[in-house]
This record gives structure tokens, C-alpha cells and sequence, in this order.
């Protein structure tokens, strides 16, 4: 998100996202295995985007029933380095076509996987 880099960037420049969501169901389930809701979710994305631009190269995308699959490179850049993550993500939909749930899996370079990734929400 370009506009992340402005002056006055704020939390609320998400709402636009959120019709696209469940947002009083909606449930995160990170690469770290911890579970989040709407707006801790939120917060964590505000807080990345500000300090941080991205790529994405979709790899491949699948939709069966209500939940579609996405295979993708996505590279991280931030003032002091740059690195690329592969991500499978998983997207649940509700009736009304709302994302209900997401779940991410992620392989890291192990030499630089972060110090978060891998750990359990009890950690």
C-alpha cells in the first residue's frame, strides 16, 4: 500500500479492505500458527506497511468451493534489506461471498527466517 509512506497514514485507511471481509467472524491463522482476529490484524498490517514495500509474483491460484488457494513469491523490502518468502495461502468465504478465514503457510530461507516464524502462540 503507496499510500502507507505518506504523512497521516492511518489505521482507518484499511476500512476499504475490510467490506471485502467477515470482519466480526473473521480469523487469521498466521505462518507462525497464531490465530488473530479483525483488528489485531489489522494493526499488524498497518504497523508492516508502514515500514515496509512488497512484491508479489502469483505463482498459481485455485478456487475450490469456498475457499481459494494461492501460491506466490512474495519479496519484503525495507530500508536495510530485501528478502523473498514462497507463501501458500488459504481463503475461506462465507455465504455472501466474505472472507471468513485466512491461513498462511510460508517456507523461509533458513538462514534468514525471522526470529517470530515457527514459533507457537504459547512462546
Amino acid at each position: 500500500m503507496r499510500a502507507a509512506k505518506q504523512p497521516g497514514f492511518e489505521e482507518r485507511a484499511w476500512d476499504e479492505l475490510a467490506a471485502l471481509y467477515a470482519v466480526d467472524v473473521f480469523e487469521r491463522l498466521a505462518a507462525n500458527r497464531e490465530t488473530r482476529g479483525w483488528a489485531e490484524d489489522v494493526r499488524l498490517r498497518h504497523q508492516f506497511a508502514v515500514i515496509a514495500d512488497f512484491h508479489s509474483e502469483v505463482r498459481r491460484i485455485a478456487e475450490v468451493g469456498d475457499r481459494v488457494y494461492i501460491d506466490v513469491i512474495e519479496t519484503v523490502i525495507t530500508k536495510d534489506d530485501s528478502f523473498a518468502v514462497k507463501t501458500f495461502g488459504v481463503l475461506e468465504f462465507d455465504a455472501a461471498g466474505k472472507i471468513r478465514r485466512t491461513t498462511t503457510y510460508q517456507q523461509w530461507d533458513p538462514d534468514r527466517t525471522p526470529s517470530h516464524v515457527g514459533r507457537t502462540a504459547e512462546a
